[in-house]
């Protein structure tokens, strides 16, 4: 059976600010559901595993679709947030892709994760994608191999400088996004704010907010499909 791992974020609130986060649930889902619809099985890993939060801003009404509302009214797959896989219990050659999913939480937790990283890493030498949506970008910033990032010179995307802005929480941001991957030598494109953007260079795939997930989803089946 093929596989895939969507990377998922611990962390309930901002660091600084009495304001909840989680995983952005349309990030995981139309990732999921494309890559379901394409005959995969779908395993969510978080830093810790267990169980994962939902940002509830993402799942907002005028946020949610109508195939979001029937993912969210799904007991199997709704318990998948309730019971991720830690990274010890992931076996990385078991899958074809990691995609990071974003919601805030992952600024904090996916930096510095050696497990994650290793997993992302032997994903990707095993001919295997290595993708992201919108802040999800953060699992990619410490990702090396001899020495050297993944990302560097490489074109890559995530949530933008003006869209954090825009959403008001540039001030509670440990890094900016958009500047760490340009920070670490990577080329940073994107389109206008909250437009669907997927970025493609070789076997890394990114997208750049919370609108690409499908994007992004379709991107890594397409180059999964002609390997």
């Amino acid at each position: 059976m093929k596989k895939a791992l969507i990377v998922v974020t611990n962390v309930a609130k901002y660091d600084d600010l009495n304001r909840a986060t989680g995983a952005w649930f349309s990030e995981v889902t139309h990732f999921a559901q494309d890559f379901y619809d394409a005959g995969y099985e779908v395993d969510l890993v978080s830093p810790k595993g267990g169980y994962v939060p939902l940002d509830p801003e993402s799942i907002k009404p005028e946020m949610m679709s109508d195939d979001d509302w029937t993912y969210y009214n799904n007991p199997n797959y709704m318990n998948k947030f309730g019971n991720t896989l830690a990274p010890k219990d992931v076996n990385a050659d078991d899958y074809q892709v990691i995609y990071f999913a974003g919601g805030h939480g992952v600024i904090w937790d996916l930096r510095g994760n050696e497990q994650l990283n290793e997993i992302a890493l032997s994903i990707y030498n095993n001919n295997g994608v290595v993708s992201s949506v919108c802040h999800g970008a953060a699992g990619l910033l410490d990702i090396k191999e001899n020495g050297e990032y993944l990302v560097r010179g490489k074109e890559v995307t995530g949530f933008t400088n003006s869209e954090e802005d825009a959403n008001g929480t540039t001030q509670y941001m440990p890094y900016l996004l958009e500047d760490e991957l340009i920070n670490i030598g990577a080329q940073f494109k994107k389109e206008a704010d909250w437009s669907a953007y997927a970025v493609t260079d070789g076997r890394v795939i990114t997208g750049q907010n919370p609108q690409s997930g499908h994007a992004v989803a379709k991107s890594v089946l397409k180059l999964l499909a002609n390997q």
